[in-house]
């Protein structure tokens, strides 16, 4: 059963990849480009297609974290997370999905509010939302503790 579903569109990301786009493209389209500037309108699509929102799913056995269209995406079993916070992030935590140490994965598409997931293998995950206490409490009546145990 599917316990929460949420999209979080980064707008800011939109603008700003759209702006550099429509710019590229003035400057392609007035032949004073060099060849492989026409590149950069492709690829900024491709950035849009992949990582304008994040969604995230939660349902009675795991958690679906998903940039975009869907291609890029991870799946946690709810059996593997020990505990639920909502918390912020730090601004040099950045956007997108990278490894931040120690011991971080950091999923996040925009602003600085998120839910981190403190693994059973001692292991960290920023879930970026900007309903991070809708989030946590999806997680803590699917069973997942609020803090973690000593």
């Amino acid at each position: 059963m599917e316990r929460y579903r949420h999209t979080q569109t980064g707008y800011l990301l939109t603008y700003i990849i759209l702006a550099a786009t429509t710019a590229a493209l003035v400057i392609v389209l007035l032949g004073r480009a060099p060849f492989p500037f026409w590149l950069l309108p492709i690829a900024a699509g491709a950035i849009l297609f992949l990582f304008a929102a994040l969604t995230v799913v939660v349902t009675d056995s795991s958690m679906l974290i998903k940039f975009g269209a869907g291609l890029i995406r991870r799946t946690i079993k709810l059996s593997n997370i020990a505990c639920a916070v909502p918390c912020r992030t730090k601004a040099w935590y950045g956007w997108g999905i990278h490894w931040i140490l120690p011991n971080t994965w950091v999923y996040n598409v925009s602003g600085f509010k998120a839910v981190e997931l403190r693994m059973r293998s001692g292991r960290r995950i920023l879930v970026g939302t900007d309903r991070p206490e809708e989030l946590s409490k999806a997680l803590w009546d699917a069973g997942i503790a609020r803090e973690e145990k000593a």
